[in-house]
């Protein structure tokens, strides 16, 4: 038996693969009998223009993966690029035990933010079957308002995978590994499926995103100062002086000035969730959103940036974290 997901994401490669991730995972290039998978869920479920299946040329565009089929309507081994050529991969789980899941988290954390949510099983004697899902990618394809730039940032850039993306991608998943089973921070973590449910453009992605905020920092407000607002503004602030490296909060690309401080960054912010509570729109012509320097796009990135090294520095610490909830 056989498991493996697809990392949606354009990657660039700079170590050789096959390579063994934690002992437990493997990286590599997708197999022939892994693109026909993966290709016949993508075109099942419509995702190019919700009406027609994703067409090949596009297919091609992506990854780099010529798709051919013959007179009964299958993929044409034997027209295909080159293995060298082509730009689908996957990550194997070695261990039975790994879930799929914890893949998910850790990829969605890392630096990179792949999505990595679908995810197959193989068997001989039973077949294959669909283990996990993603919607997000229907963000890959959408033909509306920014998606041509949100594909590019999202999926042509930032992408290099090299030894340093393995180490931070292991140090991630050991987090995960260690936490308890009844840990509060499991719940949190399934909630980054969640997120994957939600287009982009979705008012309810963001949304998620501050419901984790007030789930790992936020009590209920006593009427004594200390407002969600307030009390968000002061914990992230603690906790990302704490950060250090590569989990440390880092919101200079989506700023129109890298030295606006982070207890305006999360006002601004809260204000936007509270358009979207109350309206399920925003102003974004508001001079409050010109801290951000590409306005609606950046301010869902820096939602999300927040959120990430928020969960990363809970797993890192969890007593410090549940503390400060408390106070």
């Amino acid at each position: 038996m056989k498991h493996f997901t697809f990392i949606l994401n354009y990657l660039e490669i700079g170590i050789e693969l096959p390579y063994k991730i934690d002992n437990n995972y493997i990286l590599r290039k997708a197999s022939l009998e892994e693109i026909d998978l993966i290709y016949k869920y993508l075109n099942v479920v419509n995702l190019e223009n919700f009406d027609s299946p994703i067409s090949p040329d596009r297919f091609t565009e992506i990854y780099k993966y010529n798709i051919l089929f013959d007179e009964k309507n299958r993929l044409n081994f034997h027209s295909i690029q080159k293995k060298s050529d082509w730009k689908m991969y996957v990550i194997e789980t070695v261990k039975k035990t790994i879930s799929f899941s914890e893949i998910t988290q850790a990829a969605y954390l890392t630096t990179n933010s792949l999505t990595a949510n679908l995810s197959f099983q193989i068997d001989k004697k039973k077949g294959s079957r669909l283990k996990g899902f993603f919607s997000e990618v229907s963000d890959f394809y959408d033909k509306q308002e920014f998606s041509r730039e949100y594909l590019n940032k999202e999926y042509y850039t930032n992408n290099f995978v090299d030894k340093s993306f393995v180490t931070q991608f292991e140090e991630i998943l050991n987090l995960i590994n260690r936490l308890d089973k009844n840990s509060y921070l499991r719940s949190i973590l399934w909630n980054i499926r969640e997120l994957s449910l939600h287009r982009f453009t979705s008012v309810f992605k963001p949304l998620i995103y501050f419901v984790l905020w007030e789930q790992l920092l936020a009590h209920h407000p006593t009427g004594n100062g200390d407002s969600i607002t307030k009390q968000l503004k002061s914990k992230i602030q603690l906790l990302s002086n704490r950060m250090t490296g590569i989990y440390k909060i880092n919101l200079a690309e989506y700023l129109a000035d890298e030295n606006t401080s982070l207890d305006k960054i999360i006002s601004v912010l809260y204000s936007y969730r509270s358009s979207l509570i109350h309206s399920g729109k925003c102003d974004f012509q508001s001079t409050k959103y010109k801290i951000f320097s590409n306005l609606r796009y950046n301010v869902i990135k820096s939602i999300e940036e927040i959120t990430k090294k928020i969960i990363i520095e809970a797993m890192r610490d969890s007593n410090l974290v549940r503390d400060l909830k408390n106070c």
